[in-house]
């Protein structure tokens, strides 16, 4: 057996936590096979595949949109049988139902009653098992009645202040209105926004007005009962320090809001969220999706120079707290891996979607393991709606993570025990003491 097939053995005896999912409390497991196929990644390839719906499957999908959805997409999977994601699904349908046959619209019905027969909360914590997780981080508002508190911890994904909308230029205002109303973190604001659509329950038109509902918004944060705050920095911002003054004027030109004031708006009520965390005394990481701008469906690859350094100031002006990048954009893996170096109150967790590509993850696992020591990095975070995808992303990074700690023990870079206690730091040490994921 060679380094790498002993270090995947070891790999799949390690406890894994995975510190950023959106997994439900009252639907864990895939519920039918539309929870698998129509993952909103995998919508992405049929889309770009020549499938003509690309929005992304409800969150109680009907009998209906399941089976409308199914019918759109199966004649596009042939198209994507060469990607990652259809790779990954092959495992999760082989290692959890058992299914080894490609899927047509002949057999697709048989293997939907599969998952449908099998699905409930004993699955899930069957797949987790299977796994090996531990524990995993998903939004606060999916813990429902709590059926799954002995493994679940929680992330406040409810507003982000620093996240663009394609065309809007008060997304960070419409952001801070949507949660006035509210006593506790509610459902955030999709992706993709279409401000009518979106219930406010309040009118900012001053300063005081903005600094009272954030007092209001960190109120109703649980601090206790979250590990991470997650945020959303959008290179389209110019990150900068700005006055109360420079907000104030900004205000009044709401209706002919542009480009400055997207960025005043932006700017002063992240600062604003950031200055009460900071006075909290939060232990956990502010988490940071980084290098994703909106297109008309979901989010491409975009990001700036400029945006990093300028990220930067916010880091060393509040060193008590700590940041993490989610990373989207492999071109900009080295520079950040840079300003981490230099930055003690930043580290890097996984791969966002964007690039959970093998050749992607390789490349940035060797730059990572190269420059940043082991507690400044985490190896697998799942990004996943269902434990199935969990389970089936879970599998190929492992493999990635093998291929370079083999290859790094073949050239004499690291002795196997080294390589073992790295592999345990990336996959549940690391995650532990920067979650404290008890």
């Amino acid at each position: 057996m060679n380094n790498t097939a002993k270090i995947l053995e070891y790999l799949n005896n390690v406890p894994v936590l995975d510190v950023h999912t959106h997994i439900d409390g009252e639907h864990a497991a895939a519920r039918r096979l539309d929870d698998i196929l129509l993952y909103h990644m995998v919508v992405t390839e049929l889309y770009s595949s020549g499938c003509k719906n690309a929005e992304r499957m409800s969150e109680w999908p009907s009998e209906q949109e399941s089976r409308s959805r199914m019918a759109e997409a199966l004649p596009y999977l042939k198209n994507i049988r060469n990607t990652s994601l259809h790779w990954i699904i092959k495992v999760i349908l082989r290692d959890i139902y058992g299914w080894n046959d490609e899927i047509d619209p002949d057999n697709w019905e048989k293997l939907d009653a599969t998952i449908r027969e099998r699905y409930g909360d004993a699955h899930a914590r069957e797949i987790f098992k299977k796994a090996n997780i531990k524990g995993l981080n998903t939004e606060y508002w999916r813990k429902k009645d709590g059926r799954f508190n002995d493994i679940y911890t929680y992330s406040l994904e409810w507003a982000f202040f620093s996240r663009c909308q394609y065309g809007q230029f008060d997304t960070a205002l419409v952001e801070l209105e949507h949660t006035m109303g509210l006593d506790s973190p509610g459902v955030p604001i999709p992706v993709k926004m279409v401000k009518d659509e979106i219930r406010n329950y309040g009118s900012l038109k001053t300063v005081d007005d903005v600094e009272s509902a954030m007092d209001r918004y960190c109120e109703a944060i649980p601090f206790d009962g979250v590990t991470s705050l997650a945020q959303s920095i959008s290179t389209s911002v110019e990150l900068r320090s700005v006055t109360r003054d420079e907000m104030a004027e900004a205000l009044k030109n709401r209706d002919a809001a542009g480009e400055r004031e997207r960025d005043i708006y932006a700017n002063y009520i992240f600062d604003a969220f950031l200055r009460r965390v900071s006075e909290r005394g939060f232990a956990g990481p502010v988490t940071l999706g980084f290098a994703a701008e909106p297109l008309q469906y979901e989010t491409g690859v975009y990001l700036k120079s400029e945006t990093l350094y300028q990220l930067v100031e916010y880091f060393n002006k509040y060193p008590d707290l700590k940041f993490q990048f989610y990373l989207a954009g492999d071109a900009f893996s080295h520079a950040v891996c840079s300003v981490i170096r230099e930055t003690p109150n930043c580290s890097v967790a996984g791969y966002w979607w964007h690039c959970f590509f093998p050749s992607i993850m390789e490349r940035q696992l060797e730059t990572r393991l190269e420059m940043l020591p082991i507690n400044k990095q985490i190896g697998y975070f799942s990004d996943a709606y269902c434990a199935d995808w969990a389970y089936g992303k879970l599998e190929l990074i492992k493999k990635i993570t093998a291929n370079v700690l083999g290859k790094k023990i073949d050239e004499g870079y690291y002795a196997f025990n080294d390589a073992e206690s790295i592999a345990k730091a990336l996959f549940y040490g690391s995650g532990n003491d920067i979650y404290q994921m008890k």
